[in-house]
């Protein structure tokens, strides 16, 4: 136990490390680049999988082309989402810059719609609803008849490990949201460039503004993602699921969209020529 558990956290400490050099040296999120490839490979395996079950008769084929039209639904969803923003019309005041004088210009400050990103709701949410149970089963034991009951109802396809894990993601959404985007701060940003909202005060006000985008934006974000992590979890509890690997799920998509998305933009944020082929 002592040299697996060595193991372990070595190997995690190297993934961690190698993510960071990706990240520092490369192009895109290391951490994301490696959750991408772990996912990617084992789409092949489920492929052949459910061709070796379609070409068998164990399911039926309608059933294959439903899943295979609701993916492709999803990604082209994942791409269209990610992409959007609320965006919120701000005018800035002419103003001097030491001996330049800047005229008054009118900009947008984009909000995204799904501000609390892929990995922190998709990856917490299970912890949420399995710590609590696991605890009660080394305190009580795995063999008490209501602890052994909790597990068999919070199982992956169950209508209680639905709702609560529905119920899990949306509510991170929003903690997450509410961490990464600070309103107050966007605000005082504002006010210190002659920044201000058209018809909307200075200050508290731009602030207080700022939070019911945010906050309405996040409500569309986080049914966005509780419907993209449950997707497979419905499949199963109609009855109509495929052997997919643990990794094939509405997180996995989003996790390799937004990452091919963001090396996307970076290679063409980082490329050395314009559109023509001269040299910058």
């Amino acid at each position: 136990m002592l040299a697996a558990t060595a193991s372990i956290v070595g190997g995690v400490f190297v993934l961690v490390w190698l993510s960071e050099q990706i990240t520092r040296h490369g192009i895109g999120n290391g951490l994301a680049l490696l959750l991408s490839v772990n996912i990617l490979v084992h789409v092949p395996v489920d492929i052949a999988g459910i061709a070796r079950l379609l070409q068998d008769g164990q399911v039926s084929g309608i059933v294959v082309l439903v899943h295979a039209l609701v993916w492709i639904g999803v990604v082209a969803l994942i791409v269209f989402v990610e992409g959007a923003r609320r965006n919120v019309g701000v005018e800035f005041a002419e103003r001097r810059l030491g001996d330049r004088l800047l005229p008054a210009r009118a900009a947008i400050l984009p909000i995204k719609i799904n501000s609390a990103g892929f990995l922190v709701p998709a990856t917490v949410a299970p912890w949420i609803l399995f710590l609590p149970v696991a605890g009660l089963a080394y305190v009580f034991g795995a063999d008490t008849p209501w602890v052994a009951a909790a597990y068999r109802h919070l199982g992956f396809g169950m209508l209680a490990h639905l709702v609560l894990g529905s119920v899990a993601i949306f509510v991170l959404a929003f903690i997450y949201t509410a961490y990464v985007v600070d309103p107050e701060h966007a605000a005082k940003s504002l006010a210190a460039r002659d920044g201000t909202i058209p018809g909307v005060a200075p200050g508290e006000a731009t602030a207080d503004y700022l939070d019911r985008v945010v906050s309405l934006t996040t409500v569309v974000g986080a049914v966005y993602l509780t419907v993209l992590q449950l997707i497979p979890e419905v499949f199963e509890l109609y009855g109509i699921g495929l052997p997919y690997s643990m990794m094939i799920n509405g997180g996995g998509a989003l996790v390799v969209v937004c990452t091919a998305l963001d090396i996307k933009t970076q290679v063409r944020d980082v490329s050395l020529t314009n559109p023509g082929g001269v040299r910058r």
